[in-house]
């Protein structure tokens, strides 16, 4: 098992690469189509969680382990799969990959959370 050192160098190089990986998807082409302009964001986010368990690892004292639920749980897995079931939904349907308000707001309603 890897001890605390290890676990924090590799939770700060998944989040590197996945930060990384998000920098080369041109996400400032996606902002007219909110579907996948939510799951940009959505990667951000879980991009974000792996520095933040590193940094609760690290310094528990300033970085709180409640950080990491709503990062990881809530903000990136929690809205990524309803994205994902909408698009497949609308897709799937025969419908347009279009989402209304009412769609927009039940994605930002967990991230405000």
């Amino acid at each position: 098992m890897a001890g605390p050192g290890i676990a924090d160098a590799l939770h700060l190089a998944a989040g590197i690469g996945t930060l990384w990986q998000l920098s080369r998807w041109q996400s400032g082409s996606v902002r007219s189509d909110v579907l996948l302009g939510i799951l940009h964001l959505e990667y951000l986010i879980a991009g974000c969680g792996f520095p933040a368990a590193a940094g609760h690892s690290a310094f528990p004292n300033t970085v709180p382990p409640l950080w990491l639920m709503p990062v990881w749980a809530i903000g990136s897995i929690g809205v990524m799969t309803l994205a994902m079931m909408t698009r497949a939904t609308l897709g799937h349907t025969g419908g347009t990959t279009t989402t209304d308000r009412a769609t927009t707001s039940a994605y930002l309603r967990p991230l405000l959370a």
